[in-house]
């Protein structure tokens, strides 16, 4: 029979009394009139109170005639009579006592058969035995503590049944082993209803049968102990785990060895010692393989604890060099996917500088994690590591998989995301190449297994919203790297099929429109991305600015201009975009024909930004109106200011050529330039 301590369905109070009882008869074994032969015995040997007598034989007939309340009554009035004030002497006391003891037991037993509470008769018995019940013979003595036994018990004195029954162990010459086994038993079941309410008492319970008990008992006593323990409130988890590794050292045989191992586990990982963890680790996976896989991974706590502390920054890594748990591990070999041990096995490479390790590692981890968060954290802790190369080296094996669908989208994210950050536009845009949106993200994005249709929802929301961001990132490295017409579909992607609503992605995607796309799509972006923008004056600026470009190519020169001026008198707008937006004033003007107008814009910018790129831009531009103007004087000096002031300015070359082709200004420009 399965003897597990772990908690159970307790069977009711009653039917642990009628088994006891009925136990207790045999063990007993009464004779009508035992009691009886033991007084006139006691008569024949010494002068007692001849009431005392009469009353026991009294008590004793009431007892046979079912008359328990009186029969309760008079032997109370007997135990008085003898009890510490009275005037008999301890002789005649200790010649009494078995007499005393017996009617009592009788009294009880009659109690229990009849339904009736029998603890507090059984008390007196059990104190009578204890004074005067020296001479019964032990297997008399016994029998009647298994009986008193039952009755404290169905009363709920689970200590005082323990008690009485530890005494019986104790005077156990003449126990056979069938009453010995019930005691056994009735301990047991004791224990255990005691684990919730006093698992102190209930553990020593269990101490009792481990001394006391066969092999077998007792093994499941001590594991009874264990869960003790574990019961107990006020236990640390130090100690539990200490209590259950005890038990499967002691016990590694027992059929509960591996459930008790798998706690050690789980309560020395609550403990932060992950030492004492990683000793339970062999048996348990010795007896997973033994015994199938248990109800708990035992490898996955103490995972979960190491990767906490791979993260901190005062944990050497190193440690792990001599443990179970990379050797168990280490043996797996390919048929390791768990990404959290993934992650830890890169880490390790990493810190013992094992590169070849490392690239097997490395790549199974980015096959068999999904978690942007396990990338990013390892990519942390990698940048700690030596120079920081082993970062790099997981980057680029990510990067080399841009278009490997069997890699996530979040661990292609999370690389993305890094590189961004480190403004490495160039290594994006080298690895997509010539790749599509498709090729990355695929031509669909949506996640299977949902097992709800909300859940479904949430996980379509989230995987749409890391396509959206993982596009945005490709997209704006073509930008940075100089393919901006080429980005322009990237972005639609992003923001058209997978829902980009960021302001940042809107302007950009309008930005573009506007550079590369239809005038119909541009208008439709810049006004999308001003929808988005409401009411916050800062990203307003941006989209007023491609709103004034689109008004220029339109000719609505009007509206630009009056978009332009809300951007140089927005307080909350920097002064490069107010620079470029006074310059794109004077150009409204100069495609107008307005020079006078123009030249009057361009000299504001300076005012703005004087270190702006715009004020070289606006010095080439009001040359150029001088010139319109027929006064080349002043078109040589803005060109000759323009060489001077910002020589690496790509409209150097441009005001330089001007500016020698000027007519009957050569000379003056040569000496200008020459001062």
């Amino acid at each position: 029979m399965h003897t597990s301590i772990r908690p159970h369905r307790r069977p009711p109070v009653m039917m642990i009394v009628i088994m006891v009882t009925l136990g207790c008869a045999l063990a007993i074994d009464w004779k009508s009139a035992s009691a009886q032969d033991v007084v006139e015995a006691a008569q024949e040997a010494a002068s007692v109170p001849a009431n005392t007598l009469d009353e026991l034989a009294q008590v004793r007939r009431l007892i046979q005639s079912d008359e328990l309340s009186q029969a309760s009554d008079r032997l109370d009035k007997v135990d008085q009579a003898l009890g510490p004030a009275q005037s008999v002497s301890q002789a005649d006391r200790q010649r009494i006592g078995p007499a005393m003891v017996l009617t009592h037991a009788m009294l009880g037993q009659a109690l229990t058969q009849n339904g009736q509470s029998s603890a507090k008769t059984f008390r007196r018995c059990l104190t009578w035995l204890d004074d005067a019940g020296a001479d019964l013979p032990s297997s008399r003595r016994n029998g009647i503590r298994m009986a008193a036994a039952s009755a404290l018990a169905a009363d709920g004195d689970f200590s005082g049944a323990t008690q009485c029954l530890a005494n019986a162990l104790a005077d156990a010459d003449e126990l056979d082993e069938t009453h010995r086994q019930w005691i056994h038993t009735f301990l047991m079941r004791s224990a255990k209803r005691q684990m919730q309410t006093d698992p102190a008492a209930a553990a020593s319970t269990f101490a009792l049968v481990s001394r006391t008990a066969s092999a077998e008992v007792a093994a499941t006593a001590d594991l009874g102990a264990a869960w003790c323990v574990l019961s107990n409130p006020d236990a640390s988890p130090a100690e539990i785990g200490k209590a259950m590794a005890d038990f499967v050292r002691k016990h590694p045989d027992h059929g509960d060895a591996l459930v008790a191992a798998n706690q050690a586990i789980q309560h020395f990982v609550l403990a932060d010692d992950w030492r004492s963890a990683d000793t339970m680790l062999p048996f348990a996976m010795t007896k997973k393989a033994d015994a199938g896989s248990p109800p708990t991974d035992p490898t996955a706590s103490l995972t979960s604890m190491l990767v906490l502390k791979a993260k901190s920054d005062d944990w050497d890594l190193l440690e792990l060099a001599d443990s179970h748990w990379l050797e168990h591990f280490r043996s797996q070999a390919e048929r390791v996917t768990d990404s959290e041990a993934c992650a830890l096995l890169v880490l390790l490479d990493a810190a013992r500088d094992l590169p070849d390790a490392f690239d097997v590692d490395a790549q199974r981890l980015i096959r068999n994690t999904d978690n942007a968060d396990t990338i990013r954290w390892v990519q942390t802790r990698l940048s700690s590591i030596g120079d920081g190369t082993f970062a790099t080296i997981l980057s680029s094996k990510i990067l080399t998989g841009l278009t490997d669908t069997d890699i996530s989208i979040p661990v292609k994210l999370a690389a993305c995301r890094r590189l961004a950050a480190a403004s490495d536009w160039s290594s994006i845009a080298a690895a997509l190449s010539d790749a599509t949106a498709d090729d990355v993200v695929g031509q669909t994005n949506t996640p299977a297994d949902a097992v709800s249709p909300e859940d479904q929802a949430f996980a379509e929301d989230q995987a749409n919203q890391e396509s959206a961001e993982l596009l945005s990132i490709l997209a704006e490295s073509l930008v940075q790297d100089g393919r901006g017409q080429q980005s322009h579909a990237w972005w639609i992607r992003a923001v058209d099929d997978f829902g980009d609503t960021r302001i940042t992605s809107l302007l950009r995607l309008a930005e573009i429109a506007c550079q590369h796309g239809q005038r119909d799509e541009a208008a439709a972006r810049v006004l999308a991305a001003r929808q988005a923008a409401g009411n916050d004056t800062a990203k307003l600026v941006f989209v007023d600015l491609l709103d004034a470009d689109l008004s220029i190519r339109a000719l609505r020169f009007g509206h630009a201009r009056d978009l332009l001026e809300s951007v140089v008198r927005n307080p909350h707008a920097i002064t490069t975009l107010r620079g470029r937006a006074q310059w794109l004033i004077g150009e409204t003007y100069f495609l107008q024909q307005d020079y006078a107008a123009a030249i009057d814009a361009y000299r504001l910018v300076e005012g703005i930004d004087p270190e702006s790129p715009w004020v070289a831009a606006s010095l080439v531009q009001a040359g150029k109106s001088f010139e319109h103007l027929g006064r080349t004087q002043s078109a040589s000096m803005c060109y000759g200011n323009l060489v001077r002031r910002f020589g690496d300015s790509p409209h150097s070359e441009l005001a330089r050529r001007r500016l020698a082709n000027l007519p009957a200004a050569s000379s003056q420009a040569d000496s200008t330039l020459k001062r």
